[in-house]
């Protein structure tokens, strides 16, 4: 046998070594971690491992953050900003995670530091559901595609010439900053949806050139030429579906919500940012803001901190020793 082949029999070994360590570590930490708790305390303990993700409910946004573990959210391709994703959406505690996708883990996809060097050639699928794994998610993993059929793709491009953005071999998701800002994003928005607060964005895009922010409705193609995806449409709960638009609404679906918390002993409340009579600082005015940026309040005139200063130093310019002060005092 020669050099070169014996090189190979080892690198397959190790391979195989690191594979079946990697089961094990799993296996342990599954052991260790214990059953899947009954339900999510908001205490704020060091011991609590849910006391951050509670930090909603505390601040009065959503009243029922527990109920995330009910739901199941679904992620089709467990590329750079998918896989990053099903990570944010398992630390949030989400209940149920169905992934799909059909391609294998590469030695090129260790930039994404969710795959490890010896989960190569494995399913991209079977490689999220090992280091995903937790107490608190059921994974599920499957190899299929979604329709690519029903919109041509869009494309988010200024200040940038557009052939620059296909080219063979390159995926902007590659970055580490496109993957972590898209992604947190997306669960950003699954957790809006879900828990219902704040105005849900059912396409964002995103151009890092100018760090630009469209946002619109997508709605699904009628005319799509994929004979599955006109039946999914044809389903009644599909064909019935509205954009949810938020128009101030509790979370019980009533208008004009009041946050009361149990330990605001002093009453203390807070005015929404479109709150009647509210009235933009002068100084936004004059700085050219852009739309939706204000300051929190004017500040103070040159000219009257000017005059503050002067009048501290002219305090500290007073030659008077500490027992002449006591003195003073005392003869009060």
């Amino acid at each position: 046998m020669s050099i070169e082949a014996e090189l190979r029999a080892l690198d397959r070994q190790i391979a195989e070594l690191m594979q079946q360590k990697a089961a094990v570590q799993a296996k342990l930490e599954r052991e260790a971690g214990g059953a899947r708790a009954k339900q999510m305390s908001a205490e704020v303990v060091d011991s609590n491992p849910y006391s951050r993700l509670m930090a909603l409910k505390r601040m009065g946004i959503v009243n029922n953050y527990e109920k995330i573990r009910d739901f199941s959210v679904l992620i089709v391709g467990l590329g750079g900003i998918g896989s990053v994703a099903a990570e944010m959406l398992t630390r949030c505690g989400i209940g149920k995670l169905i992934m799909y996708d059909y391609d294998t883990v590469e030695i090129a996809n260790m930039n994404r530091l969710f795959f490890r060097p010896e989960q190569a050639g494995m399913t991209k699928t079977a490689a999220a559901k090992q280091t995903l794994h937790s107490e608190e998610t059921i994974l599920k993993n499957y190899s299929l595609t979604p329709c690519f059929e029903c919109l041509p793709p869009l494309i988010v491009a200024s200040g940038i010439d557009e052939s620059t953005l296909k080219r063979e071999g390159v995926c902007a998701a590659s970055l580490p900053t496109t993957m972590g800002l898209v992604a947190a994003m997306l669960v950003q928005n699954v957790l809006k949806y879900l828990l219902a607060f704040g105005q849900v964005s059912y396409y964002l895009g995103y151009s890092a050139m100018k760090d630009f922010f469209p946002s619109d409705v997508m709605r699904p193609n009628p005319e799509c030429s994929n004979a599955q995806c006109r039946k999914q449409q044809a389903v009644a709960e599909h064909k019935s579906w509205t954009p949810m638009v938020w128009k101030a609404l509790g979370h019980d679906g009533q208008e004009n919500l009041v946050v009361e918390h149990e330990d605001n002993e002093w009453g203390i409340e807070l005015g929404g940012d479109d709150a009647a009579g509210s009235e933009t600082p002068a100084a936004a005015e004059t700085a050219k803001l852009a739309s939706g940026i204000s300051f929190a309040y004017d500040q103070p005139p040159a000219a009257t901190v000017a005059a503050a200063e002067d009048q501290s130093a002219s305090v500290s310019d007073v030659d008077v020793s500490l027992e002449d002060l006591m003195g003073q005092l005392k003869s009060l």
